[in-house]
């Protein structure tokens, strides 16, 4: 199969229509000849995959042989070897939780190292086989070879693109995910805001002073309305600064913070980009899409509204039902 099908072996990354044209929102505001060419901000409801055009970003922003930022062509990404260096640039990602970041690791590993649609013809013994040749380093056991916790999916060679893949990674460990990653991107640190809380005892995945000091291609700023914090707003500030050639993408389906002050985190970022001027939202915001806009245009699934009495809750009949759970 691999060798009468040479694209096989590439990166076969792709967006819906609306992600897609996020990606080009971005780069017409990355590669402007305006002074605001820095800062993109694109929110999108849960569930929209704002991780899918932020790991477009990671494949693209690279600095050149000359130290100097550029966007790879969608042509140039596909050219690259799936299961060798897709970016060697320094990068930075930073979201609240380890839980995000092992989102987007796995995120990766399924959608850009396996993201391979001719999985759907490939028959078990070839993806057996793929997998085993593409990345000897994992020991690959097989898709239906046992795992801990037994294996009751099995998949056969007629089943979906996404079961085969689904069956890869229930072998795939998270220390092997990590190394996955970082052969794949070896210039990208992850990191959790909560190491500008108290930088003397950060952990090796949270944003510590280093990070500050390092020259980046591209910060992303995922679930970015937390970065109005005040524990951590000065220290983003601060990287931002200190970042003088990287580019900015802010991602969040929230801009709005929820506390008292209510503030528009994607202009609070602008305006710490371009300190002291007035930015219009027009200038950085490469994509905003509002969740009833997202459920009337099948993006995400409308949620299914249940009627509930209030008194139910101190019904005699509730309570004893709630004490059978405890």
């Amino acid at each position: 199969m691999g060798d009468n099908n040479p694209n096989i072996s590439k990166v076969q990354y792709s967006l819906y229509d609306y992600q897609a044209d996020a990606v080009d929102n971005i780069t017409e505001i990355y590669t402007s000849e305006g002074p605001h060419d820095r800062f993109a901000g694109v929110v999108l409801p849960t569930g929209g995959g704002k991780s899918f055009v932020a790991i477009q970003e990671l494949l693209s922003a690279t600095f050149d042989e000359k130290g100097e930022f550029r966007l790879r062509t969608s042509e140039e990404i596909a050219s690259l070897d799936r299961t060798g260096v897709l970016n060697s640039s320094p990068l930075l990602y930073v979201a609240p939780n380890r839980e995000i970041l092992s989102q987007i690791k796995l995120h990766i590993v399924k959608n850009v190292l396996f993201g391979i649609p001719q999985l759907s013809e490939m028959t078990i013994d070839e993806i057996d086989a793929l997998v085993k040749a593409d990345f000897p380093q994992l020991n690959f056991p097989g898709l239906n070879a046992q795992t801990e916790k037994g294996n009751d999916e099995l998949v056969t060679d007629e089943s979906s693109r996404s079961e085969k893949v689904q069956a890869i990674l229930r072998h795939i460990t998270p220390d092997q995910v990590d190394m996955l990653v970082n052969n794949a991107f070896p210039g990208l640190r992850l990191k959790c805001y909560a190491g500008m809380k108290d930088k003397s005892s950060a952990l090796e995945d949270e944003l510590t002073e280093s990070d500050l000091e390092t020259e980046n291609a591209l910060i992303i700023l995922d679930e970015a309305h937390r970065v109005g914090a005040e524990t951590w707003k000065v220290y983003i500030r601060d990287l931002i600064q200190k970042n003088a050639k990287a580019k900015i993408l802010a991602i969040t389906a929230t801009p709005e913070r929820t506390d008292r002050d209510k503030n528009d985190m994607m202009h609070d970022i602008a305006e710490m980009v371009y300190p002291g001027e007035d930015i219009l939202s027009d200038e950085y915001i490469a994509k905003e899409i509002i969740v009833l806009d997202a459920m009337r245009d099948g993006i995400v699934t409308a949620p299914r509204i249940i009627g509930y009495d209030a008194a139910l809750a101190e019904s005699e009949e509730y309570k004893e039902i709630i004490c059978k759970k405890r």
